[in-house]
């Protein structure tokens, strides 16, 4: 094994360790920027494991909890922008009250 072949494997949990990080910051900036996880983005403030869906004992709700956070369920706010023309946001009202809001993740929860 030659001299820059030892240094590698030397340094090589360290490497290991900044792609990590490294990574780990992309996917936070990722979540930060995107519209579509806005929501998401509202209660993810860190970089670490959620441990909310291993709360949930019910395994049949642990699905839509997590459709729910990711924003992959059937609210206007998600469907408004598939339509062709995309609906904007301020114009994707709940359709299921006399509220006139806009149907977003919040308002359904509350």
């Amino acid at each position: 094994m030659d001299y820059n072949a030892q240094t590698v494997e030397k340094n090589l949990p360290k490497i290991k360790q900044n792609i990590m990080i490294a990574l780990k910051n992309h996917q936070f900036d990722m979540i930060r920027s995107n519209r579509k996880l806005k929501f998401y983005s509202t209660f993810k403030t860190d970089q670490s494991i959620s441990l909310q869906l291993e709360l949930i004992k019910n395994v049949y709700l642990q699905q839509p909890v997590a459709k729910l956070r990711s924003g992959n369920h059937d609210l206007r706010i998600e469907t408004g922008r598939h339509c062709v023309p995309t609906i904007p946001e301020n114009l994707r009202i709940c359709q299921n009250c006399s509220s006139s809001e806009v149907e977003n993740e919040i308002r359904f929860l509350l």
